[in-house]
C-alpha cells in the first residue's frame, strides 16, 4: 500500500495497530498477495486460491473498508489495486466504521496513538530536520492555485470581490473533538 503513495509513509506502530483493528488474518493474507499490480475481478479471484464464496466475502469487505480501490481503463473495464495509505485507506475507514463497534476503538487508537506518535517530531530540532529533508525528497501534491490561466490565451481570470455567494457550509454539521471522541 505504501508504494501507491506519492510520499513515503513509514509503517509506524500506531499504523499497524489501526490495521489490526479492522483487518482479519485472511484479509491481510490476501492484501499481501495483491502487491502493487492491477487485476480484473477474475484475476483477483484466481490470485486468492480460495473458494469463490469465501473470496467474494473477503474481497467485498476489503473494498468496503477502502483497502482495495476500483480504477477504470480507457474502455471502461474495472481494475482493482491496493489503495494508498494516505490519502486513501485512512479516509475510507471513517464512513465504513460508522455505527460499528470498532468505530470508537479506531478513533481512540488513531487520535491517542497515531497523532500523539507524530506530534513527538513536531518540535526543534526534529521539525527543522524534517523540513529540510522534505524540500529535497517530497513533492507537493497540491495543484490548486488562486488564478488559473484561461484557455490558450494566457489571460488571467478575474476574481470579483464583495459578491454574495451561496454558503458552502449550509446544511453541514460540525462537531467538536470532545463530541467526536464520545461517539
Amino acid at each position: 500500500m505504501n508504494q501507491q503513495n506519492e510520499r513515503y509513509f513509514p509503517p509506524v506502530p500506531p499504523l499497524i495497530e489501526s490495521f489490526n483493528l479492522v483487518l482479519t488474518a485472511d484479509e491481510l493474507d490476501y492484501l499481501l498477495l495483491m502487491k502493487t499490480n492491477r487485476y480484473t475481478y477474475e484475476q483477483a479471484a484466481a490470485l486468492s486460491k480460495m473458494p469463490q464464496d469465501k473470496f467474494n466475502v473477503i474481497f467485498e469487505a476489503l473494498r468496503a473498508k477502502g483497502f482495495i480501490k476500483t480504477e477504470y481503463t480507457a474502455n471502461g473495464e474495472e481494475r482493482y489495486i491496493l489503495h494508498a495509505i494516505v490519502v486513501g485507506w485512512i479516509e475510507a475507514q471513517v464512513p465504513w466504521l460508522v455505527g460499528k463497534p470498532e468505530e470508537k476503538a479506531f478513533a481512540e487508537t488513531f487520535h491517542n496513538n497515531f497523532i500523539t506518535y507524530w506530534s513527538r517530531f513536531n518540535h526543534f530540532p526534529f521539525r527543522t530536520f524534517l523540513n529540510s529533508m522534505s524540500r529535497r525528497t517530497f513533492k507537493s501534491n497540491q495543484s490548486v492555485g488562486f488564478n488559473a490561466l484561461k484557455g490558450k490565451t494566457g489571460r488571467k481570470t478575474l476574481i470579483k470581490y464583495a459578491q454574495k455567494k451561496a454558503d458552502p457550509f449550509k446544511g453541514v454539521c460540525l462537531f467538536s473533538f470532545d463530541k467526536i471522541k464520545s461517539l
